[in-house]
């Protein structure tokens, strides 16, 4: 009896060591499980303090950068002015004069002044942008444009006007791109370049909607505040990190990236980029550079071929595919054109650093080649003209949205240093020749849709074939990256 008692009170006392070893167990199991929600809590805390610092650094770098671009963007306001004036001014001052044929060579004479001021402005690029540096050079645009404001305009003063303002434009393609390029970060290099394009619109549509109801020197004189605006900004925006290196001035180099990072001289992440861009400008400086024969040509082909597209001529002319149209009607084509290929570049603005440069000029090149191919069918057949100016628009806003934006992001990506200066003012003399040469031809508007398409053909082609690069995110003067990537393989097919 003794004994079962015994045996009794210990399985008691098992059962009830064991239930307090459960409870403990689950006790135990609670308090972590608990500790390791605090702890998920406390570390995504610390990940979103984390995230959200570094979107505010990231904002703080995009705003100084931006805030550093503003006085080239009005710039290139300025330039948009001085490509649109001079077939305004041949249109309003030379042709009306007696309504004769003399009249109409005069402004045929006139409308080529502005593509020779283009080569003008191409060659002080090359003579002043290495030596001055790209923000001094960039204080030409504000100069000439406040010159050709308070001058009055005869006929002679009409041409030295034109010469100028195709300066202004000159300028503003070389060395306002180049210096964008060089200011901006990898991720916001592309839309730094498409926004300076589409201020370069917003200069178009301003001589489009105000030419019509004033005169040219009127039209000219309320461009001064804009060239007192842009001078004064340029004299404060920093001259480009590269330019410094280049040149070996590492204090003032230290001094416009801290400017351009929204931080100071002594920020780690800023003396990092330096050393880097330092040694980047001396291995380019000792042992040459890969890819410059390469990147120098596509930079000819990409920027000085543009004229091959018709497009400077359909800006110069709304009307050019449906022929003359009454005064009111054209002025609204014109005006109506610049709309829509502004609405292009901002879109290209929105897309070239995320979708990248290739397609974006393949769907551009895409489209030009079939809106060409279709004015080419209409050319031949009776259609209204509104369906042909339609068209033309399309086909501009094609253009603006994929080769013709490209090709001046491009222009500060593909080139070294040492070739920053000759280059670009080589493709903008090309450009210069193509449009002066496409104007003296006068070709007939179903020539210039069949140019257009196999200018647009050949270069999608050569984006498929990889002779283009993706720069997508790379960093600037780095061809080693950009062109020294070995090619896909070949597909061959072993039997």
């Amino acid at each position: 009896m003794a004994s079962l008692i015994s045996r009794q009170l210990r399985r008691a006392a098992a059962k009830a060591t064991a239930e307090s070893e459960t409870a403990a167990m689950a006790a135990a199991a609670g308090a972590a499980a608990a500790a390791a929600v605090v702890g998920d809590k406390a570390g995504a805390t610390l990940e979103a303090r984390v995230a959200r610092r570094r979107a505010g650094v990231e904002t703080a770098i995009e705003a100084a950068q931006y805030h550093a671009a503003l006085p080239t963007f009005i710039a290139q306001l300025l330039a948009g002015v001085g490509e649109t004036w001079a077939p305004l001014a041949a249109a309003k001052l030379v042709a009306p004069a007696d309504g004769g044929e003399a009249a109409e060579e005069d402004a045929a004479g006139l409308r080529l002044w502005g593509p020779w001021g283009l080569a003008l402005g191409a060659a002080l690029h090359w003579a002043l942008a290495g030596r001055w540096g790209r923000r001094r050079t960039l204080l030409l645009i504000p100069v000439m444009s406040a010159v050709n404001a308070v001058q009055s305009y005869s006929l002679g003063g009409v041409r030295v006007a034109a010469v100028l303002w195709g300066a202004c434009s000159g300028v503003g393609l070389t060395t306002g791109y180049v210096y964008l390029a060089e200011i901006a970060g990898a991720g916001l290099r592309g839309r730094l370049c498409c926004t300076a394009l589409a201020f370069h619109s917003l200069g178009r549509l301003y001589v489009r909607a105000l030419g019509p109801a004033l005169s040219v020197d009127t039209l000219g004189l309320l461009a001064l505040p804009f060239a007192l605006l842009a001078g004064l900004l340029i004299l404060y925006a920093p001259d480009t990190p590269y330019h410094h290196a280049y040149h070996r001035r590492p204090a003032h180099m230290l001094l416009a990236l801290a400017e351009l990072r929204a931080d100071d001289t002594l920020a780690p992440y800023v003396r990092a980029e330096a050393v880097a861009l330092r040694d980047r400008v001396e291995a380019e400086r000792a042992s040459g550079v890969p890819g410059l024969t390469r990147g120098s040509a596509l930079v000819l082909v990409l920027v000085g071929g543009i004229p091959l597209s018709g497009v400077t001529l359909s800006n110069a002319n709304p009307t050019l595919f449906c022929g003359p149209l009454p005064g009111s009607s054209a002025a609204s084509f014109a005006l109506a054109a610049v709309v829509v290929q502004l609405g292009a570049q901002l879109m290209a603005a929105a897309v070239v650093d995320s979708c990248g440069r290739r397609p974006l000029l393949l769907v551009g090149c895409g489209a030009v080649a079939v809106a060409s191919a279709i004015l080419v069918v209409l050319q031949t057949v009776a259609v209204p003209p509104w369906a042909l100016v339609v068209l033309q628009q399309a086909h501009g806003a094609a253009i603006y949205l994929g080769p013709g934006t490209v090709a001046f992001v491009h222009l500060g990506e593909l080139l070294p240093m040492c070739a920053a200066g000759a280059v670009p003012a080589a493709a903008a003399l090309l450009f210069a020749a193509l449009h002066a040469a496409m104007q003296a031809l006068a070709l007939t508007p179903l020539a210039i849709c069949v140019v257009s398409a196999a200018w647009a053909s050949a270069l999608a082609a050569a984006t498929v074939r990889e002779l283009l690069p993706e720069t997508k995110g790379l960093s600037l003067h780095s061809p080693q990256l950009i062109f020294a990537r070995p090619r896909r393989p070949s597909r061959v097919l072993h039997l």
